[in-house]
């Protein structure tokens, strides 16, 4: 933030916010406003929100939790304010690519849906290397789980989980595939061919001598007709 000249101010207090009877189910806001020495630019209001659900807050709880996500909203908000000011709020992958070279850094650290990945994929759409089955549907949003192989086990959670952070959704991924397997109806046994129809034989040309013209009279022959 310093190379850009970015300067913060107007910074509320980090505000916890409850969600449901649960205590360690919460949130935490903190609002504030930046601008740029260097370019002139302004963000004003911006808001830097995280959830105790989200992965990064697994197996913590009581003040090491709360602590956690209260830091974790304030470096969401300085991250939205420096990707605003120095215009890095969407950058190439080929970009990235060619910058961390001969770093430790890869594209494939980076989470989809933190603008990485299609739209598709981040809504739910099966990609290579997903399990070959139906995801599972949220039930509280109707939206296609994601399938999340580095969970510690695999699992599908829904990717729209911050719309309803009191509501979770989250299934193993092993149990749901070997279900799904078990489900699948049986591939049908192939159709026999059916037998060839009898073809009747080509019929003789007919010739004019061989019509019956009624009474057994055949057609008589015209005087110059070869016999």
């Amino acid at each position: 933030m310093a190379l850009w000249g970015i300067r913060q101010f107007g910074l509320s207090k980090p505000e916890k916010i409850i969600n449901g009877s649960d205590p360690d189910d919460f949130c935490y806001k903190i609002t504030g406003s930046a601008e740029s020495r260097l370019t002139g630019g302004q963000v004003l209001d911006v808001e830097g929100v995280r959830s105790s659900k989200e992965d990064f807050c697994r197996g913590k709880t009581g003040l090491e939790l709360d602590k956690d996500v209260s830091r974790a909203a304030r470096a969401n908000l300085d991250g939205a304010h420096f990707r605003h000011l120095s215009g890095t709020n969407s950058i190439q992958i080929e970009t990235l690519i060619e910058a961390w070279k001969g770093t430790g850094k890869s594209i494939d650290q980076c989470a989809k849906g933190r603008g990485f990945g299609t739209r598709d994929e981040r809504l739910g759409a099966t990609k290579e290397g997903d399990p070959d089955v139906t995801p599972p549907v949220c039930p509280h949003c109707g939206t296609k789980a994601v399938y999340r192989p580095k969970g510690k086990p695999p699992f599908y959670g829904c990717p729209n989980y911050t719309k309803h952070p009191d509501k979770k959704f989250i299934v193993n991924a092993r149990d749901w595939v070997e279900q799904q397997k078990k489900a699948a109806p049986a591939p049908a046994a192939p159709a026999e061919p059916e037998p060839p129809k009898p073809t009747a034989p080509p019929a003789a040309p007919l010739h004019a001598d061989d019509i019956d013209f009624g009474g057994g009279r055949r057609r008589q022959r015209e005087p110059g007709e070869e016999g």
